[in-house]
């Protein structure tokens, strides 16, 4: 929920620019709706009200999170928050990843904006949508060390 209340507070700054009591009216209907899809059955109510900690706890495996520093859709402080969940646990080893200038999709994107000052999506505007070469090779050199 907080993910997803935080893409919505991203979503009102910064792509709709609104403040003051409008804010605060959006904030609270998308507070309610989420609150809604949360007590909804199936995949929304699940993800909704999911908690990885005690799943990351009981990992055995080694574990790698890549993590882009414009990913306006997951924060990147959620990459270590997810780290320290798994290094509570049993996980042997636990490498997070940061890459700049990298949005959601691992692809180059020095703002990972949703939109432009227009309102237009900017994925489609990007130069690349290609998952970026380093962040393959991260995850190349990861698995040839750990598999």
């Amino acid at each position: 929920r907080e993910i997803v209340m935080g893409q919505n507070r991203y979503i009102i700054d910064s792509v709709a620019h609104l403040s003051g009591a409008q804010r605060d009216t959006l904030l609270a209907r998308a507070g309610r709706a989420v609150d809604s899809a949360a007590k909804a059955p199936g995949w929304q109510g699940f993800f909704l009200n999911y908690d990885p900690k005690p799943t990351a706890a009981r990992v055995r495996a080694r574990v790698l999170i890549l993590q882009g520093e414009t990913d306006r859709q997951v924060p990147p402080s959620e990459a270590e928050r997810l780290g320290a969940a798994f290094r509570e646990g049993v996980s042997p080893s636990v490498t997070v990843r940061m890459f700049p200038t990298t949005n959601h999709l691992f692809v180059e994107d020095s703002s990972g904006a949703f939109a432009d000052a227009a309102g237009r999506l900017r994925y489609p505007m990007l130069p690349s949508l290609r998952v970026r070469k380093d962040v393959l090779g991260a995850i190349a050199e990861w698995l040839a060390k750990n598999l």
